[in-house]
């Protein structure tokens, strides 16, 4: 395999990866977000007020999202390992 194979490689991979944890940090994100603004405007600064909401958005997101996680998944692995052979030296 040569480097820009292995580079290509990589690229899809780390693409993938992105894709699918976009939705899971960008729930954390705006949760966050949100929680603190809220909590500037009633001057609470517990901290279970900050990770609470935000671990139960993520675990929604997580739990509603699985079907098409999982779908993403297969489909990356499918295509990978179907086209493996290109880069298999014969």
């Amino acid at each position: 395999m040569t480097p820009d194979e292995t580079t290509e490689v990589f690229r899809f991979l780390l693409r993938e990866a992105l894709l699918i944890a976009c939705p899971v940090i960008v729930a954390a994100s705006s949760t966050s977000l949100v929680v603190s603004f809220l909590q500037t405007l009633t001057s609470i600064q517990d901290q279970t007020l900050s990770i609470v909401p935000r671990l139960v958005v993520v675990a929604l997101v997580i739990f509603a999202g699985m079907p098409w996680f999982l779908r993403e998944l297969m489909s990356f692995t499918s295509l990978f390992f179907s086209d493996f052979s290109r880069f298999i030296r014969g």
